[in-house]
């Protein structure tokens, strides 16, 4: 059996390319907006920044269809940005690529959680990137029970882990 070499699907480098010059994919309507993971998307951009690069394709005439990424583009104009990072597909492949990226499950969301805390972000930074309120009895995590935790996770082991703390 042969194998084929890997064939590379976007630029090495990132692109700032002006947010005038990027068409979205699909229209973002008014169910999309006014659900919860919306209003995250939109709490992370306002208090972390992009963190992902859109992907995108050349157009015609200086554009770029926005192949993934249209909530952002849209939550990005609407807080009034130039420009947006950007990685430029080599290939046209708007409908394979969507259908190849999963949604993050909410325990992957979790370990990323962990792993933030674990790496000293605060549990109030968290909740207001993710647009989310800390009630007085949330239990929450300490730097030494995350760091535990993610060990157990990464290494297969089972354990349970709490810290005892509440916010304040």
């Amino acid at each position: 059996m042969t194998h084929s070499a890997v064939k590379i699907g976007f630029r090495k480098q990132v692109l700032e390319i002006p947010i005038e010059r990027l068409v979205p994919l699909k229209e973002v309507n008014a169910a999309v907006t006014g659900c919860r993971k919306f209003s995250q998307i939109k709490a992370s951009l306002i208090h972390v920044g992009l963190i992902e690069p859109l992907a995108v394709f050349p157009q015609n005439g200086g554009l770029y269809l926005v192949l993934n990424g249209n909530l952002r583009l849209q939550l990005l104009k609407e807080l009034g940005v130039s420009t947006v990072r950007c990685i430029v597909a080599l290939e046209d492949e708007g409908y394979t690529y969507n259908k190849r990226v999963n949604a993050l499950s909410p325990i992957a969301e979790h370990y990323m959680i962990l792993k933030a805390i674990a790496n000293g972000v605060t549990e109030e930074r968290i909740a207001t990137g993710l647009n989310i309120e800390l009630s007085e009895d949330a239990e929450i995590f300490s730097t030494e029970s995350a760091q535990k935790l993610l060990s157990c996770l990464e290494t297969g082991a089972s354990a349970i882990v709490h810290s005892g703390r509440s916010a304040k």
